[in-house]
């Protein structure tokens, strides 16, 4: 019983976020629109600097992509990657994180509550570049069950990265550019814009501490290729294991940040 409470308060939250959504007309309008331009212009990116680069297209070709693929698979899943990163920082800041813990419902159900409808978004982002690619560039994705334990993972690592950004948002009353930047970073060593391969050795080193790198050369794997999750596993293992040990970081952060606060007696100052 007490489960369904914590699920039923989950949906208002839903309900709530959808409401006020929509309820900007033309803004909900123009996101629409920029989610299809969006999907037309990486798009179209993806043919002309495929087209243009010999280089980039060998290297392509060995992995069994275009860069037409590449681009558009890298893309629909960041938008996964961008909302994780963002969802606790969001969720849970300076501003407001006094109200939520004298308020009647539990931290986590709050956090999952208040994150639900940017990952239906994101989902909305995801589909719309699959879609575009198939109905438009005609592309032939392949949707297989070993996807989602890849997202799984790698959202969960970027969730730790968002517990991070929270503690440090909460002791330090500022925003925090720290995992912005670590985001940033990442998406430029992991491979979503171009192959690691022409990045020089070291760099191609330390993309494999990030959970982007994984995350994105899994689900290029499955979607492109159709490759099951007994063919991945290995790689699947690496994600796991660096998604275990950012998701135990940031939540020893975040428990520790907020801890601190309290006892300061400084979670109502901004």
């Amino acid at each position: 019983m007490s489960l369904l409470k914590e699920v039923w308060k989950i949906v208002y939250f839903l309900k709530r976020d959808l409401t006020n959504w929509t309820s900007y007309k033309t803004n909900f309008m123009f996101s629409l629109v920029d989610v299809v331009i969006a999907s037309f212009t990486f798009g179209y990116l993806g043919m002309a600097a495929g087209a243009g680069n010999q280089a980039v297209q060998l290297e392509l070709q060995s992995l069994g992509y275009t860069y037409l693929t590449y681009i558009l698979v890298g893309m629909s899943v960041d938008a996964y990657m961008w909302q994780s990163v963002a969802a606790i920082q969001e969720s849970i800041n300076p501003w407001n994180v006094e109200e939520i813990l004298v308020s009647p419902i539990r931290l986590p159900t709050f956090v999952l509550g208040s994150s639900l409808f940017g990952y239906i978004w994101s989902t909305f982002y995801f589909a719309a570049y699959l879609i575009v690619g198939n109905l438009y560039f005609h592309i032939t994705f392949v949707l297989n069950a070993a996807l989602l334990p890849v997202l799984a993972a790698g959202i969960a690592a970027m969730v730790g990265l968002s517990m991070i950004g929270a503690a440090i948002q909460i002791l330090t009353k500022r925003w925090n550019p720290v995992v912005w930047i670590l985001h940033i970073v990442g998406n430029f060593v992991s491979g979503l814009y171009y192959t690691i391969n022409i990045l020089p050795t070291s760099v191609q080193i330390v993309s494999q501490f990030f959970p982007q790198y994984y995350v994105l050369s899994l689900s290029r794997l499955t979607l492109i290729k159709g490759a099951t999750m007994a063919e991945i596993l290995p790689e699947y293992l690496k994600l796991l294991a660096v998604a275990i040990l950012f998701f135990g970081i940031g939540l020893k952060t975040f428990s520790w940040g907020l801890a601190k606060a309290k006892r300061q007696g400084s979670l109502g100052h901004f």
